[in-house]
C-alpha cells in the first residue's frame, strides 16, 4: 500500500513522541539501578501514543495551523478507536500486573482534561461550563510540563522505591527535564499561534505575544535554571559530566528555535525537533550511566 507524503510526517510524529517515553523510562531505570520493566516500558509507549493521539483528534485549530495534518486524523475515525482501545489496555495491563500507581492515574486523566472538555468551569452567570486543560492559560503549561517533566522518574520510583541513583542528582534532572518541556509547549504554542488566536484558544503566546513568551516564558527561566547548575557545579555539589548533561539539556532549545525563525529547519518538522528534547535528555542520562559503569 503505497502512502502518501501529506501522511508520512503524522504518522511519523504518533511514533516519534512515544518512542522517546521508552527511552527515557528505560534511560531513567538504568541510571537509579531499578530493574528494566518490560511493563513499565510497554505502557510508557502506549500512554504517550494514547494521550499524543486524542489530542491530534480533538485539535480543531490544526485546520488552520497544520491543515495536511488536521485532515489526516479526520478521515480516520478507525485510528481513533485503536487510540482509546490502546490506551484502555494500558490501564487494564498495568491493573492486572498490580504496577497501576497514582501516577499512572494522574498522567491519564490530565491526558484526557487535556483534550476532552472535562473541566468544570463556573461561570460569571452562575452556569457551568466544561473545557480542556488546553484552554486554561498558564494551567496547561504548567500542567504538562511537571508532570511529563517528572514521568521518566516517578514510575520507577513508585514501583521499586530502593534505587541507587543520588537522589539530589535525581532531583536536579527531574528540574531539568520539567523545565524543557516547559519551554518546548510554549515553543510550540507559539508555532501554533495563528490557529490558537482564531480559535480563542488562551495560550501563553496568544495572550501576551511570541516576544514576551520568548523572552519570560523561555529565555528568562532557562538562564536561571543555567545560572544554578554553574553555581551548584562551582560549590562542588554535583560532578562536570553531570553540570555539562544539564546545560546541554538547558541549552538544547536554543537550536530549535533558532532553526525555526531562521527558517533552517523545515517547518513542516518543526516539531519534530522540539520534541527531541525528550532524546537529547535521555542520552545525557544514558551517557551518564555508560561512564559510571565503565560500559564503552
Amino acid at each position: 500500500m503505497k502512502i502518501s507524503t501529506s501522511s508520512i510526517l503524522p504518522i511519523m510524529s504518533m511514533v516519534f513522541l512515544p518512542f522517546s517515553a521508552i527511552i527515557g523510562s528505560a534511560s531513567a531505570a538504568l541510571y537509579m539501578g531499578v530493574p528494566l520493566d518490560p511493563v513499565v516500558l510497554i505502557t510508557a509507549w502506549t500512554i504517550v501514543f494514547g494521550i499524543y493521539g486524542l489530542n491530534r483528534f480533538t485539535d480543531v485549530e490544526d485546520m488552520i495551523n497544520n491543515p495536511e495534518k488536521r485532515v489526516f486524523y479526520k478521515n480516520k475515525p478507525w485510528l481513533l478507536l485503536i487510540i482509546i482501545s490502546v490506551l484502555g489496555l494500558s490501564v487494564l495491563l498495568l491493573i492486572i500486573t498490580m504496577k497501576f500507581t497514582a501516577f499512572h492515574l494522574l498522567i491519564i486523566l490530565t491526558g484526557i482534561a487535556y483534550s476532552v472538555k472535562l473541566i468544570p468551569v463556573i461561570e460569571k452567570n452562575g452556569t457551568i461550563r466544561f473545557t480542556r486543560l488546553k484552554d486554561i492559560s498558564f494551567a496547561k503549561s504548567f500542567c504538562v510540563a511537571i508532570i511529563w517533566g517528572t514521568y521518566f522518574f516517578a514510575i520507577p520510583l513508585a514501583l521499586y522505591p530502593q534505587i541507587h541513583g543520588n537522589l539530589f542528582e535525581i532531583m536536579l534532572f527531574i528540574i531539568s527535564f520539567t523545565l524543557a518541556v516547559f519551554v518546548n509547549t510554549n515553543f510550540l504554542d507559539i508555532i501554533d499561534l495563528s490557529g490558537d488566536k482564531i480559535s480563542g484558544i488562551p495560550t501563553i503566546p496568544a495572550r501576551f505575544g511570541v516576544r514576551n513568551t520568548l523572552v519570560y516564558a523561555i529565555g528568562v527561566p532557562s538562564f536561571i535554571w543555567i545560572s544554578v547548575v554553574i553555581s551548584i557545579l562551582m560549590a562542588g555539589s554535583i560532578s562536570g559530566l553531570v553540570a555539562i548533561i544539564l546545560l546541554v539539556n538547558g541549552l538544547f532549545p536554543a537550536l530549535y528555535i533558532y532553526g525555526y525563525f531562521s527558517k533552517v529547519i523545515p517547518q513542516k518538522i518543526i516539531d519534530l525537533a522540539a520534541d527531541s528534547c525528550s532524546y537529547v535528555f535521555s542520552a545525557g542520562i544514558l551517557f551518564l550511566y555508560f561512564v559510571r559503569n565503565q560500559i564503552f
